[in-house]
């Protein structure tokens, strides 16, 4: 390789050059792993062949192929990119914090998040909230007062209890849900199940999930974010993905393409 022929081991200036010139050759090879989470209909699911498909996904797919980086999808569960206990701030899931891959897809960009984690620009516009039941609202869950009710919330997503408290305690009597009627759930499909088991009388989600799915019903008017960000790639701070992934990003934002798939 023409590289090792230019090194000089006795040269601390040549082996530095030499070592970084490594790492951008190693890097073009690199494969780029990005997490999905699969959260719902026209975001993140899988497609009849058994591959993740959604707007996140095409997304992904255009800026890598614009960027020329050779990248690929790891399923896992939503808390390793972002997890959170109790009333405590959320903080960065197992599987970022690991560097299990680069990067987490879809997420949407808030304050909290933005002190241990870095985002691309937001190739999606802030989008509203609801509160969601089983089909028919067979418990006649009346969103306007909570009072009594235990409440869902998706681990590590912004659609939070605090998210209620602090945004909706004008409109929603009881929005200051106490401690003991906060039930967390490993994912979408964990609250769900929990309707199912009665454990919960409703949870709280973003319409970018519910949308286009049949086994829930809203039972709420749209809510206003609580957060102005919408969703962007979500990155570790020591990583380099955005060196490449916003420039793609933004060429894929300011060209037809980018209309075509929204």
């Amino acid at each position: 390789m023409h590289l090792i022929t230019e090194y000089h081991a006795s040269s601390a200036d040549h082996e530095t050059k030499f070592e970084g010139h490594l790492e951008l050759e190693l890097e073009d090879d690199k494969v780029w792993l990005f997490h999905v989470g699969l959260f719902g209909i026209t975001k993140q699911y899988i497609n009849d062949v058994g591959e993740p498909a959604g707007f996140d996904i095409d997304i992904l797919n255009a800026v890598c192929r614009i960027a020329g980086k050779n990248c690929k999808t790891v399923y896992d569960v939503t808390t390793n990119c972002v997890h959170s206990v109790g009333k405590e701030p959320p903080r960065g899931g197992f599987g970022m914090m690991a560097g299990w891959y680069e990067g987490c897809i879809g997420w949407r960009v808030t304050t909290e998040r933005k002190l241990f984690f870095d985002f691309s620009d937001e190739y999606e516009k802030s989008i509203t909230q609801v509160f969601v039941s089983l089909p028919g609202n067979p418990g006649n869950f009346d969103y306007r007062d909570l009072t009594g009710k235990k409440i869902g919330f998706v681990d590590g997503f912004s659609s939070s209890e605090q998210c209620v408290a602090d945004n909706y305690a004008d409109t929603i009597i009881g929005a200051d849900i106490p401690p003991e009627n906060v039930v967390r759930c490993p994912g979408i499909d964990g609250c769900i199940q929990a309707l199912r088991n009665n454990e919960i009388d409703a949870f709280f989600i973003s319409t970018a999930v519910t949308g286009g799915r049949t086994d829930v019903e809203v039972v709420s008017e749209l809510l206003p974010s609580c957060w102005p960000g919408g969703c962007a790639l979500m990155a570790r701070k020591d990583s380099r993905v955005l060196e490449w992934f916003q420039p793609a990003l933004e060429t894929l934002m300011s060209s037809s393409e980018y209309g075509d798939l929204q």
